[in-house]
């Protein structure tokens, strides 16, 4: 689990355990236990969605340098092909007006084709490649449910429960007086949760959007 963790929210949860740790040894009361529950249930679900998330960035990160090189190829065999070609053209065009008794042959004709037929077709050919490429990525990431479709219907699940926990753990918290010594670190506790929360949400959109237009 830890290999897939995304260590950026890590002191989020840090704080978060270290004010359940607090809470566990000073509220004996049944209500601090059922906030103390509700909120490992939290993390445990935002633990999961950021493996969610993780998992489906890494199944749908198909931007790598290996694809930028080819593209670049291609597109650079296509150039040259087509600059060879379109200056044997210009060469033939000022020989044979420049004599004007001179023929230019089928052959000569055909020539400065050839250059500009072959970059094009391999640069085709590139092209065709990329796009086989990302939809077998896009088949791979639907096998395991991590493609936006199915991740998108997951995280949606993910959030509901994450947004019922909170909502439980407000209620519970603002049935505390406010003079209670635990009121403040159990406010603070929520607040991590619900900026962890929103963070995770924010990291999925940034990549659905991505992921959208990488399979558009």
């Amino acid at each position: 689990m830890f290999n897939q963790f995304n260590w950026k929210f890590f002191p989020c949860l840090v704080v978060t355990l270290s004010l359940q740790g607090y809470l566990c040894a000073a509220g004996e009361d049944g209500a601090f236990n059922n906030i103390d529950n509700i909120s490992q249930q939290i993390i445990d679900k935002e633990v999961e969605l950021d493996k969610l998330i993780t998992n489906t960035h890494l199944k749908n990160e198909i931007i790598t340098i290996n694809k930028i090189r080819r593209q670049f190829l291609g597109a650079m065999i296509n150039s040259v092909g087509t600059e060879a070609g379109l200056i044997d053209a210009t060469q033939l065009f000022f020989s044979h007006t420049r004599f004007k008794n001179d023929k230019v042959s089928g052959g000569a004709n055909a020539g400065q084709l050839y250059p500009q037929i072959i970059g094009q077709e391999i640069n085709a050919a590139s092209n065709l490649f990329e796009l086989t490429n990302n939809v077998l990525y896009r088949l791979k990431a639907a096998k395991n449910h991590l493609d936006p479709k199915h991740s998108l219907q997951h995280v949606k699940q993910l959030i509901n429960s994450i947004d019922a926990g909170l909502s439980r753990r407000s209620v519970l918290v603002n049935n505390l007086s406010e003079q209670n010594e635990m009121w403040a670190s159990l406010s603070a506790e929520g607040k991590v949760l619900q900026d962890l929360r929103n963070a995770l949400l924010s990291e999925y959109q940034r990549i659905y959007i991505r992921t959208r237009k990488e399979f558009a």
